[in-house]
């Protein structure tokens, strides 16, 4: 005679602790949404200066996460299809970002398209994590960056004609770009409110490149090597590598501020130098820079790497350094 399960008194079968975590997450899904829909609605009415100022204090909310939420229930896409998504706010954020590249990329018709296909294939599932999610960004940002890699080298190619552009100028990035100027030497100070801005989940390397194409101002570096330096708070460096990544250099090394001793210290809005670099290089001359005033970091570039020189986000009267202005 077969066995058969004893289920003891006031316990559950494995199936019924299914479909009740089941029932719960379409709970929490619909808890989810309805906080997106309430926050889009404070959203309409109070205006965008209260929504991210006195809303956001009352709340005890960062006015990024609030803004965050509001994304969610902007995407037209997510509220039309919630029942076949996930439930946590992060991984729903991630697809507003996902969302973000693809009608960057192929418009709205085709973005839906594809985020549709997402969706019939598995590839986001109620059940789907954040790492998931992350998983489907890191593709698509390779995918663009080997694209946006492969039209830098065929307009490196094309340089042959191009002009640098005499010292001392102070211009803007349209001008360089039309007068097709080439750099070996950049410097840039970004100011606080851009850190802070790029430096955001949301902002990939491939915005920031689309954005602001320094990229495009490199010279060749297949023969002499082309140098970036980027002077930023401590506390700022995951922008500031994101930015010299997409500023197209590869990071090196970095300078700190001078610690005596041999213990670690703590640093947090210190400034400090990241050193990034095209081509293969060498170390620098120099090992230290006198001070992270500006004059001092000119003058520690001009030691390490050949002109033309451009200063980004700030002005110099020294005469062999062409200022782009802050746009």
């Amino acid at each position: 005679m077969a066995d058969i399960e004893v289920i003891p008194a006031n316990q559950l079968t494995i199936d019924q602790h299914v479909e009740r975590i089941r029932n719960a997450l379409d709970r929490a899904r619909s808890a989810i949404f309805d906080l997106v829909d309430t926050i889009k609605s404070a959203h309409d009415q109070l205006g965008g200066d209260v929504f991210q100022s006195e809303l956001a204090e009352r709340l005890g909310m960062s006015a990024s996460t609030l803004s965050r939420w509001l994304q969610i229930g902007n995407s037209q896409f997510l509220i039309a299809q919630q029942s076949r998504l996930p439930s946590t706010f992060s991984s729903l954020y991630d697809l507003t970002r996902l969302e973000k590249i693809y009608v960057e990329q192929y418009g709205p018709t085709e973005a839906e398209r594809r985020l549709v296909k997402l969706l019939e294939d598995g590839k986001v599932s109620p059940t789907s994590e954040r790492s998931d999610i992350q998983a489907l960004l890191k593709s698509i940002d390779d995918r663009l960056k080997k694209k946006a890699k492969k039209e830098r080298e065929q307009r490196i190619i094309d340089l042959a004609g191009r002009n640098e552009l005499p010292a001392s100028e102070k211009v803007s990035l349209s001008d360089l770009l039309e007068q097709g100027s080439i750099f070996r030497t950049f410097v840039a100070v970004p100011p606080r409110e851009l850190l802070s801005k790029w430096g955001d989940d949301g902002i990939l390397e491939i915005d920031i490149a689309d954005q602001f194409p320094v990229a495009n101002l490199r010279a060749p570096s297949m023969s002499e090597v082309v140098t970036c330096f980027i002077s930023i708070p401590a506390n700022q460096i995951d922008a500031g590598l994101k930015i010299l990544g997409a500023f197209g250099f590869t990071y090196r090394d970095m300078f700190i501020p001078n610690i005596k001793g041999n213990g670690l210290t703590l640093i947090k809005s210190e400034s400090i130098t990241l050193h990034g670099e095209r081509g293969i290089g060498k170390t620098p001359p120099l090992t230290s820079i006198a001070s992270s005033g500006l004059d001092d970091l000119l003058s520690f570039a001009e030691e390490a790497g050949a002109g033309p020189h451009l200063l980004l986000f700030d002005t110099t009267e020294r005469t062999s350094w062409t200022c782009l202005i802050n746009q």
